[in-house]
């Protein structure tokens, strides 16, 4: 069984900039005109996009990844 990580997104910080949207699949925009993760589970197929998403955000500590370790989930 692959790895698996964890998206933590702070909306609280956002700015709506949107670029996380254009990084990643799983980036949608909400109602509110924000972005929001549709998975916070990913796993290793999807953390090149996952991390392009955190690379592009230009507020730092808006979105994070860790590593779930066995047995966190």
């Amino acid at each position: 069984m692959g790895k698996k990580y964890r998206i933590i997104f702070n909306r609280d910080i956002c700015i709506g900039d949107l670029s996380c949207t254009q990084a990643s699949k799983n980036w949608v925009v909400a109602d509110d005109g924000r972005p929001n993760p549709q998975k916070i589970i990913v796993d290793e197929s999807e953390l090149a996009a996952e991390m392009e998403a955190l690379r592009v955000c230009p507020v730092e500590g808006c979105i994070k990844i860790e590593e779930i370790k066995e047995g966190e989930e």
